[in-house]
């Protein structure tokens, strides 16, 4: 059995000893910060009814560049969907493509989501506009591959792609990944740099950030205008109103500030508010990130959010060593939850053997997925 398989099996496992279903967690995606390149079967059958080679790059049984090309202009164009031009480079990469290849390319539903990116392969089936290949959310290209949408396709560079970032079998793998990082040039800095630019430095600085950076939250009515105040200004982080809107998950930036940090990593209170703006629940109150490990996560709760199909039930994950990714423990990471009035104790929903990355929600299927980085 895979790892995220068992990963999965263990997180349902909990939700079932919890009584809640599985229906009643899903409703919608959350974007997971990662691209899957899934080829698609009905594109393979569509070539396969005209005669075309189909038979796509396996494990030791490759093909040359050249050859593939031929083959692809054999079919005449490439089917694509969901690539919207100011996404991850994909107007330049299109581009590059139709002139270097001469190959047209029938461009679908450029906004799609991968919920109807997976409904196209399946309606569109024996279509000659059925999609060649998708971007998929990683919940979506295993979901899709277990309901036989894709076929198999080993990259050239198979091999060098992470094992969490691909199907070991070949119906997907992962194309893209974003992350925050510091560059330099190795040959005149030595020292690796660890922190950042333009940080605060003195008293003055941190006024001018209280001044700048502080707002206030209101609850604007879209049809008069008006506009109530919802508690007092303050340095909002994030601000996450509960599916039932009765009530908003807030995270609030507060002093002491850091001088060797970011504002992202600064102490904060991370609380959930009424309409009136009252405090009904403290989540966590959490210091400066000066002291995580490097490659670490802070300890205590982080990725916090509602979960979409319950009124009120937030969802979060906590570390179990301390931060420390490197640390040699059985598990890394644990998910939490928590009912309104937000008065019981909170329950572990599962263990996680990685570090956790995100939760990807379904759209219409009875499945959540955790991500693990």
């Amino acid at each position: 059995m895979e790892e995220h398989e068992e990963q999965e099996l263990e997180f349902w496992r909990k939700l079932h000893e919890r009584d809640l279903s599985r229906a009643q967690m899903l409703k919608r995606s959350v974007a997971a910060a990662a691209g899957l390149t899934v080829l698609s079967s009905p594109g393979l059958a569509w070539a396969r009814g005209r005669g075309i080679r189909v038979t796509p790059p396996l494990k030791g049984k490759g093909f040359s560049m050249k050859e593939l090309i031929a083959e692809a202009k054999k079919e005449g164009k490439l089917n694509v969907i969901a690539l919207p031009h100011d996404w991850a480079n994909y107007g330049q990469i299109i581009s590059t493509f139709k002139s270097k290849y001469g190959l047209a390319m029938d461009e679908q539903n450029p906004d799609g989501s991968s919920a109807q990116e997976n409904q196209a392969v399946q309606s569109l089936q024996g279509d000659p506009r059925a999609p060649d290949v998708v971007d998929d959310a990683p919940a979506f290209a295993i979901s899709g591959t277990a309901q036989g949408l894709f076929g198999k396709y080993f990259v050239s560079e198979f091999s060098t792609i992470p094992r969490n970032m691909k199907d070991t079998r070949g119906y997907w793998t992962g194309d893209y990944w974003g992350a925050i990082s510091i560059g330099y040039n190795g040959n005149l800095v030595k020292t690796p740099p660890r922190t950042f630019q333009d940080l605060l430095h003195n008293p003055h600085d941190e006024d001018l950030f209280d001044y700048y950076a502080a707002s206030q939250l209101l609850i604007v009515d879209s049809r008069t205008g008006q506009a109530t105040p919802v508690g007092k200004p303050a340095l909002f982080g994030s601000v996450q109103v509960s599916p039932d809107g009765k009530h908003f998950l807030v995270e609030r930036t507060h002093r002491p500030y850091s001088y060797l940090l970011p504002a992202f990593a600064f102490p904060k209170e991370v609380e959930v508010w009424d309409r009136a703006g009252k405090v009904e629940y403290t989540l966590a109150s959490l210091p400066s990130e000066e002291h995580v490990p490097i490659e670490g996560v802070p300890t205590g709760p982080r990725d916090y959010e509602w979960l979409p199909t319950q009124p009120a039930t937030l969802v979060w994950a906590e570390a179990l060593d301390n931060g420390d990714t490197r640390a040699k423990v059985p598990y890394h990471d644990h998910l939490m939850m928590l009912v309104s009035p937000f008065q019981d104790q909170p329950k572990e929903l599962a263990r996680l053997e990685q570090r956790f990355r995100n939760l990807a929600w379904g759209e219409k299927a009875d499945y959540v997925l955790p991500h693990a980085a």
